[in-house]
Parts: structure tokens; sequence; C-alpha cells
């Protein structure tokens, strides 16, 4: 008959029961008795709905699946975060090696330029400005590079077309 599978012993809870209080009252069952549906009622005792402890246990789950996820989503944003900070760290070390070897050097020609103009030694000085000024053209390459890099980061390159023979350019390249 249906009144033998009836739970005669049913979980009834007033609907704003808390998570805790509700599973403290499932934990006071053994677990052969385990409960499969709770009823929920409001303070008048009214019925308001069944809440299947299957479909619960299986949201949770759900729920706990995705907080997961995004945790691991946050730990793999972290490390990839990491690895560009330490990437930024080994450019700006290399870059300032790249900076500072045409500084000395123009500061050693600079020095050797006077040491020579002040012994009247005219054509050692004129060689010295020579490399002062390649010198200093490759430090202000260097300097444009990191500025156009900074602006492309930015979104803040202005691009201009222009025509150009291509073999030539090709052929200036391989040469070069």
């Amino acid at each position: 008959s249906a009144a033998e599978f009836a739970d005669r012993d049913a979980l009834i809870l007033v609907e704003d029961s808390t998570l805790e209080h509700c599973l403290q009252r499932a934990f006071e069952r053994s677990e052969k008795r385990a409960y499969d549906d709770l009823i929920i009622v409001d303070r008048g005792g009214n019925y308001r709905g069944l809440l299947s402890v299957k479909r619960l246990i299986l949201y949770q789950t759900w729920r706990l699946e995705v907080e997961r996820a995004r945790k691991r989503a946050a730990e793999e944003k972290g490390r990839i975060l990491e690895e560009v900070a330490a990437m930024k760290s080994n450019f700006l070390a290399a870059m300032t090696h790249e900076l500072r070897a045409p500084i000395h050097t123009i500061l050693g020609a600079s020095e050797l330029i006077e040491t020579y103009l002040a012994a009247n030694d005219s054509e050692r000085a004129f060689r010295r400005l020579r490399t002062l000024r390649v010198t200093s053209m490759h430090l202000r390459a260097l300097i444009d590079n990191i500025l156009d890099q900074a602006k492309l980061e930015a979104g803040k390159v202005e691009t201009i077309g222009e025509e150009c023979d291509l073999t030539a350019l090709i052929e200036e390249v391989a040469d070069g």
C-alpha cells in the first residue's frame, strides 16, 4: 500500500532555517534512514514545498566545481602575471645594459677629445668625434625603439603609408 512507502519520520524544516540547522537535523538520523526529500513549511506550519536532497547535493557540488574553476583561473592568471613581471624585469635589465654601453662610450670619447684638443692633436680628436657621433646615433635609435614600443603598447602608433620598391628593399637588407 501507499502508506508503506511514506516516510513517517520526515524531516520538516521551517523555510527560513539555516543550512547549518538543516544539516544538524539531517545528521541526527542514521545513514540507513537518510532523507531523500525535505519538507519545507512556513512559521505557521503550512506546506511551502519539497526540497530534494539529491538535487541539493548536485547543486552544491556544481557550485563547488564552479568555485574551484574560478580559483584555478585566478591562479593561472596570477602565474601569467608573474611571468610577465619577470619578462619585464629581464627586459629592463637588458635595456639598461644596452643604454649604458653607448653612454659610457660617449663619456669616454668626450674625455679623450678634451685630452686631444688640449694636446693640439686634432686628427685624433676628429676620429673620436666620429665615434662619438656614431655612438650617439646608436643611443638615439635605442631610445626611439623604446618609445615606439611604449606607443605600440599604448595603442598610439600612427602608421604612414608609403610606396617602395620591394625588390630593392630586399636586396638592400640582404646586402646589409
